[in-house]
């Protein structure tokens, strides 16, 4: 076979494969924590535009947020700040929000990635799994049979 022959094993840059990474994962136990409420006012001493608000009360009750630990908590909240001054004119804090908040899972591309599937959708596979209902007669039967050409 044309080209250089493979390197050994012991050899490699990244002697660990797949495999053994995964198999050394490191596995904690931890508790999932209640979302804490908008602090009264923003870092800076003003009050939250009413979208944040909207936007926070919202993520507070989706159910991606369901096993969230306080650490998530805590980023959240700051994706609630960085919100609140594009709320208030600061266009360019959006470029941060997004990236903060595909961690979160907010878009569907964000949760496409993250492999994130809501219930409906594996309620829709299974429908579209089941068999049709079985119906009386062939297809020209149903169809009204046979037309003649005029």
């Amino acid at each position: 076979m044309p080209g250089p022959r493979p390197k050994d094993a012991d050899q490699l840059a990244n002697k660990t494969s797949a495999r053994d990474r995964k198999a050394s994962m490191r596995v904690v136990t931890s508790e999932t924590a209640e979302a804490p409420p908008l602090p009264e006012f923003m870092p800076d001493g003003d009050d939250w535009p009413d979208m944040t608000r909207r936007w926070w009360h919202s993520w507070t009750h989706d159910p991606l947020t369901e096993d969230y630990r306080n650490s998530d908590w805590l980023d959240l909240l700051d994706c609630a700040t960085i919100h609140g001054r594009l709320w208030r004119g600061e266009y360019k804090a959006a470029g941060e929000l997004r990236l903060r908040m595909a961690r979160h899972g907010a878009t569907r591309e964000d949760r496409a990635r993250l492999r994130i599937v809501f219930a409906t959708a594996d309620q829709a596979e299974m429908k579209s799994n089941t068999p049709p209902p079985k119906t009386n007669g062939n297809a020209r039967e149903r169809r009204g049979g046979l037309r003649k050409a005029e």
